[in-house]
C-alpha cells in the first residue's frame, strides 16, 4: 500500500483527498487487530484505486503539466506564480486559473503538498533533523513550515518523525 502511495504521488496524478485517504489507512492498519481486518483493509484500498482511472484526469493541458515539472524541479527554492509564467511565457493570472479549473488546487498548494511530501520522505530517514527539513524543502521559516506541515498531514513535522521511528 505505501510504495502504491508513494507511485501515486511520484506520477503526480492529483487525487483529491490523497493524504487524507492515506492517513486513513494508516491509521486502519495500525490499529487493526486481525489478519482479517487487515484483508479488508488492503481489499478497500484496491477497490479505491481500480475506482482512480475512472475519477482522475489524465488529459491535463501541456501548461499544468509543464506547471507540475517546474514544481519538481524547482520546490527547494522560492517559487512564484510570476516565475512560472514567464518561464513558461504565458500570463500569470491565466495560467493560475488554467491550472485551478483543471486539477481543482491552486499553484501554491500544489507546491505546498509537493514540498510537504518531500519533507515526509526526508523525516522518514534518520539523516535530518526536523529543524533541517523545512530549508530543504525550499521553507526558511520554520514556524511556517510547521504550520503546513501539520495542515496538511495533520500533525506536527516532530510528531511525525517520531511517529515514523
Amino acid at each position: 500500500i505505501s510504495n502504491c502511495f508513494r507511485i501515486i504521488i511520484e506520477n503526480d496524478l492529483n487525487i483529491k483527498n490523497l493524504e487524507q485517504f492515506e492517513n486513513t489507512v494508516n491509521s486502519n492498519i495500525l490499529q487493526s487487530k486481525s489478519l482479517n481486518s487487515l484483508f479488508v483493509i488492503m481489499q478497500n484500498w484496491g477497490l479505491k484505486v481500480m475506482h482512480l482511472d475512472k475519477t482522475v484526469n489524465f488529459n491535463y493541458n501541456i501548461l499544468v503539466l509543464k506547471v507540475n515539472d517546474y514544481i519538481k524541479n524547482n520546490y527547494a527554492s522560492v517559487v512564484k506564480l510570476n516565475d512560472i509564467a514567464s518561464a513558461l511565457h504565458v500570463n500569470s493570472y491565466y495560467l493560475s486559473r488554467l491550472y485551478k479549473k483543471q486539477t481543482g488546487d491552486s499553484i501554491i498548494t500544489t507546491v505546498n503538498k509537493y514540498r510537504i511530501n518531500k519533507a515526509k520522505e526526508l523525516l522518514n530517514t534518520e539523516n535530518y533533523l526536523v529543524s533541517e527539513v523545512g530549508f530543504l524543502v525550499g521553507i526558511d521559516d520554520p514556524a511556517y513550515f510547521a504550520n503546513i506541515f501539520t495542515k496538511h498531514v495533520g500533525v506536527s513535522p516532530k510528531n511525525y518523525k517520531l511517529g515514523n521511528q
